[in-house]
């Protein structure tokens, strides 16, 4: 079985959204930190959509994890990063042990018409219009990563969502 799985992010007045796109799942979110940069948000968003798909997979199972970050890939691929992205980078190589090197990383253009990636890309915009009173609220814990995330994962709960 192979699954692609398309990540992006998004920073909207200064909230920075995350969309995760493939077959099987789609979910916009919100990280609820301070932290405005679009290369942590895409870092994010390749975390949370391996992650979130590895749990619902067998180990057998190929992933080609698609992003328009060239610099998540090198953090991924050259374990070299900003002190700010080093237990996201562990944490998405950790996830890659385990999955027996079934993990591929893939550069795709943004905006370019591809159609998944365009997914992505609307859910991390959506993300970014989440709000804390009507919005699940999650912490995502994984090794030593505490992130507080607002998650809307259902198709009814981000097609409802506004649109721009």
């Amino acid at each position: 079985m192979s699954i692609r799985v398309f990540t992006d992010a998004s920073i909207r007045n200064k909230a920075l959204g995350i969309g995760v796109y493939s077959a099987s799942k789609r979910i916009a979110g919100r990280i609820m930190v301070p932290e405005s940069c679009s290369t942590f948000g895409e870092t994010t968003a390749v975390l949370i959509g391996l992650y979130l798909h590895s749990l619902h997979h067998p180990k057998s199972t190929h992933f080609t994890i698609c992003t328009d970050s060239q610099s998540t890939i090198d953090f991924i691929r050259y374990n070299r990063c900003p002190d700010r992205f080093v237990k996201y980078v562990q944490a998405i190589r950790h996830i890659v042990a385990l999955k027996e090197s079934r993990v591929q990383f893939e550069k795709v253009k943004a905006h370019s018409c591809l159609p998944e990636n365009d997914q992505a890309h609307r859910l991390a915009r959506i993300g970014t219009t989440l709000l804390e009173d009507n919005t699940p609220k999650y912490t995502f814990k994984y090794l030593d990563i505490n992130l507080p995330l607002l998650l809307a994962s259902s198709e009814s709960n981000i097609s409802s969502k506004k649109r721009n």
